[in-house]
């Protein structure tokens, strides 16, 4: 990818077909951003994954599987640049759409509180299991552990 491009630059020779909100458009749009993050460029990727996520709740609803993913990676993208109060705030909301939808053990949640536990140690804060469920309105595992 040229480095003279903006963010918002077509990602698809189609895209002007496909239309700024089809599934293809956002999965590469959110490809973009996660690659722009690899390359440190949290700031580009920040602005690529918030309209993205405003695409998927458009089109998917704010509790869509996609929509909470998207939803984690633009909160770690906010820690990454330093705004761990949205971030947060973020990643706890996503933990309680999780816990009513999919339970405690799936996947997405456990990848969500590690995320949130990161951010809280970012801040300083204490980056239990414990604390992160305590986000999400939910009982915490009889056996707590710092996630580092």
């Amino acid at each position: 990818m040229n480095d003279s491009r903006s963010a918002a630059d077509p990602v698809l020779p189609d895209e002007r077909t496909l239309g700024d909100e089809h599934p293809v458009t956002l999965d590469c749009r959110e490809d973009l951003a996660h690659t722009l993050a690899g390359r440190r460029d949290y700031e580009r990727a920040r602005i690529v994954c918030e309209r993205v996520l405003d695409g998927r709740r458009r089109q998917q609803g704010s509790e869509h599987r996609d929509t909470l993913r998207c939803a984690q990676r633009l909160a770690l993208l906010l820690g990454k640049t330093g705004d761990f109060g949205n971030a947060r705030r973020m990643l706890e909301a996503v933990l309680r759409a999780y816990a009513r939808h999919d339970g405690l053990d799936d996947a997405g949640v456990v990848a969500a509180h590690k995320a949130l536990a990161d951010i809280l140690a970012a801040q300083g804060g204490p980056a239990t299991v414990r604390h992160a469920e305590g986000a999400a309105g939910s009982q915490a595992p009889s056996n707590p552990a710092p996630l580092r």
